[in-house]
């Protein structure tokens, strides 16, 4: 079973596509960039090494990318929305941020490419300190990409600010100049624990088959949950366990189940199916390795958890 997401037949790819990008963005005005909005002390304009996109590619957040002429610091990270040219759709935080619990966030993607992103926990401002970097050269796919990020228990109460960058380069901090892509600032506030449901449990998902081709003809994909101590995967209600594909959800199939010790280490798995051509259409030609997340309920409690898959679309 794989748990760790790699860049694999990918790489060579976008390294060369980020080439690319560099010797056309050479041309480019020297103001015509996209900068982010977070209000001072971030480095937002050019003058502090604010974070900047030379434009002219098609790698982007959303559905757009605007230029600006430097960086639009605003108290609420709006200065970008506000231009009359508001581009800042890329992100979605799909939860209530909540101090010591996870959060879904949801960051749309124009092409396969890498993901940077911080949030500042402790509202010092500045993205420097440990644990601040949420997403690391996170590969995201054409689409929406779901994603989760910890908040720490002690993150301020009062609003702060994240910073999401995309490009073909993996290797990006908070600031400086880069050719292509985008970058999006949002100002956020995180709440206080203990009003919200349970944390979700975090469950053994086990997806079959491992290796997927796009030009099955194969009925299901085949998941196998396994519950930390303590819990029942008989009372597991099968009629909220959805698989979650690039912002689509599919949900398991009613029959069949099965309850099994599947993997012969004692401890029980309940079996369920997803619609495998289902999963292919929302997959939308994405090929590598692909995380996917199931989630569920079991007498009442969430649980979610994720497994790794490799998407194969032979001729291709």
């Amino acid at each position: 079973m794989k748990k760790t997401f790699f860049l694999c037949e990918s790489g060579l790819a976008l390294w060369f596509a980020a080439l690319v990008v560099l010797v056309c963005a050479s041309s480019a005005s020297a103001q015509d960039m996209d900068y982010g909005d977070a209000p001072s002390p971030y480095p937002t304009v050019y003058a502090d090494n604010g974070a900047r996109h030379i434009s002219g590619s098609s790698v982007y957040l959303g559905s757009s990318v605007d230029i600006e002429a430097d960086g639009q610091p605003d108290s609420s990270a709006l200065g970008d929305d506000n231009d009359g040219n508001d581009d800042e759709d890329g992100v979605t935080f799909e939860s209530t941020l909540v101090k010591g619990e996870a959060a879904d966030v949801t960051v749309t993607a124009s092409t396969v490419g890498f993901l940077n992103a911080w949030l500042d926990f402790n509202g010092d401002g500045d993205w420097d300190d440990a644990g601040e970097q949420i997403f690391t050269s996170r590969l995201l796919f054409p689409g929406k990409n779901d994603l989760i990020f910890a908040i720490p228990t002690d993150a301020t109460s009062d609003p702060t600010c994240a910073r999401f960058r995309f490009s073909l380069n993996p290797f990006l901090s908070y600031n400086g100049e880069i050719p292509g892509g985008e970058v999006e600032d949002y100002q956020v506030t995180i709440g206080e624990g203990g009003s919200k449901s349970p944390d979700p449990l975090d469950p053994t998902i086990d997806l079959q088959p491992n290796t997927l081709n796009l030009r099955s003809k194969g009925k299901w994909l085949t998941c196998y949950i396994e519950l930390p101590e303590g819990y029942d995967v008989n009372d597991i209600n099968v009629s909220t366990v959805k698989l979650l594909v690039l912002g689509e959800e599919v949900s398991a199939e009613i029959n069949p189940t099965e309850v099994d010790d599947y993997d012969d280490d004692g401890i029980s798995d309940l079996m369920v199916k997803f619609d495998r051509q289902a999963l292919i259409e929302y997959l939308d030609g994405a090929t590598g390795d692909v995380t996917l997340r199931v989630k569920g309920e079991v007498a009442e409690t969430p649980f979610e958890g994720e497994d790794t898959i490799t998407v194969v679309s032979p001729g291709k």
